[in-house]
């Protein structure tokens, strides 16, 4: 009996019936691979499909939720407007604005136009500036800045001009009437030449400014703001008044020594009857007519 097992040829090498199996189950095992790739993109498109169809689904839902919401707001009597608040006014009434606005109580505070508000409200003379707003869930709140009745123009009939020289209405009964009045622009000028009398105006009032600034209405109250026929300027001033004509500008440096002139007339208890502070040639001359007080108690 032999201790060694007799040595098998090829030993270490799998039969040749073994590599059969196995090169047969490595080629089987690729096999699956197609089958698979082959369901993953018939299953993408429809995945999509869902993914869309669910989100336009969700989109439909927000859109008509909104849409209701927004129906049920504007139809709301919770909304209704109860309350107008009118700030600013100085001249208009309170009932004028709200209907010059063209808002009444009990409209749905969503279905109003702010901006329409503002538009009509502006065509009014006296409104400058306006701001709207809302206070839900039933107030309208409007804030308006009116022109200041600055001085008058007159020609037929009396017009109101504002601080930047611009006529904005037709002075009726029960309007201001502005100290400040301004004279030699005649009508037919508005018509020949509009910025002429638009220039006019406004160095009217800047030259009525001008004379607030330099301290002379305590001393001698403005009347009247009259424009020459070379262009220049003339005003009557004073409690007893007396005329200053100014002829044309600059006015700050003229208004400067005619502060300093009234000074002195008032020391000497002289009452002016004319001041000329125009001469072209010698614009720092002041020459005072005074008047004849002899024979007055």
């Amino acid at each position: 009996m032999s201790l060694f097992r007799p040595r098998r040829s090829g030993s270490g090498s799998p039969p040749a019936n073994r590599r059969r199996h196995a090169s047969s189950d490595a080629s089987a095992a690729p096999s699956e691979t197609p089958d698979n790739a082959q369901e993953t993109p018939a299953r993408r498109p429809l995945v999509a499909v869902l993914r869309t169809l669910l989100f336009a689904l969700l989109v439909g839902a927000i859109v008509i939720g909104g849409y209701y919401g927004w129906y049920r707001m504007t139809r709301s009597s919770y909304f209704s407007v109860q309350h107008i608040e009118i700030l600013g006014l100085q001249q208009m009434r309170n009932d004028e604005a709200i209907a010059a606005a063209g808002l009444q109580t009990g409209t749905n505070i969503f279905a109003i136009d702010l901006e329409q508000i503002e538009e009509r409200l502006r065509l009014e003379p006296w409104v400058l500036s306006v701001r709207t707003g809302q206070k839900l869930p039933d107030t309208i709140r409007i804030e308006i800045s009116e022109r200041r009745a600055a001085a008058m123009v007159v020609f037929e009939v009396p017009y109101l001009v504002d601080d930047e020289g611009n006529i904005f209405k037709r002075w009726v009964l029960g309007d201001p009437q502005p100290s400040v009045i301004i004279n030699g622009i005649e009508k037919e000028e508005l018509q020949s030449d509009p910025e002429g009398v638009s220039l006019a105006l406004r160095e009217a009032m800047s030259l009525a400014q001008d004379y607030a600034q330099a301290g002379l209405s305590a001393r001698a109250p403005l009347w009247e703001v009259f424009r020459e026929v070379d262009g220049g300027f003339s005003l009557t001033v004073g409690k007893d008044p007396f005329y200053v004509r100014l002829g044309r500008g600059p006015y700050r440096e003229k208004l400067s020594r005619l502060r300093w002139l009234l000074d002195r007339v008032k020391a000497d208890k002289s009452q002016p009857a004319i001041i000329y502070a125009d001469n072209p040639n010698r614009p720092g001359r002041v020459t005072v007519k005074f008047r004849d007080t002899a024979g007055m108690p």
